[in-house]
């Protein structure tokens, strides 16, 4: 499951109109859904929780700081690698 819906003809994620985004930001626009990106930690979490995994998200994925900060919050680790 997502958290990226059609309303009214117009794509949100969560409750964020992506098109008043495009126009303040600009494309190319990548949008993330913390909602969508921390249920799938849970499940992961859950599927392997019988050997205790180290869960890890790469930079290269998401540089986005604050978003990084976020996913420290929940247990999980984001692993810089630098090239």
């Amino acid at each position: 499951m997502h958290d990226f819906n059609y309303k009214h003809n117009n794509l949100y994620c969560e409750s964020v109109n992506i098109e008043e985004l495009v126009k303040k930001y600009g494309t190319p626009l990548y949008v993330y859904s913390r909602n969508t990106l921390v249920s799938h930690y849970k499940k992961i979490k859950e599927a392997f929780s019988s050997v205790d995994p180290l869960i890890c998200f790469s930079m290269k994925a998401n540089s986005n700081r604050r978003e990084n900060r976020k996913r420290n919050r929940n247990s999980y680790k984001t692993p810089y690698i630098f090239l």
